[in-house]
């Protein structure tokens, strides 16, 4: 990944998994993909639930 903030999309490669109660999707990514789009930032958060 050569610039993250510029990241809009990312492609993943996905298994189906069809099971009697229901469909499931199998997936694998960089970690630093996954990283990236789940980061949370945490203090921005209790800012917007104090106020």
């Amino acid at each position: 990944m050569s610039n993250q903030s510029d990241l809009q999309y990312t492609d993943l490669s996905c298994l189906e998994i069809v099971q009697p109660i229901g469909t499931f999707y199998l997936g694998v990514m960089n970690y630093d993909e996954l990283e990236y789009i789940s980061f949370v930032d945490v203090r921005r958060l209790q800012k917007m639930t104090v106020t």
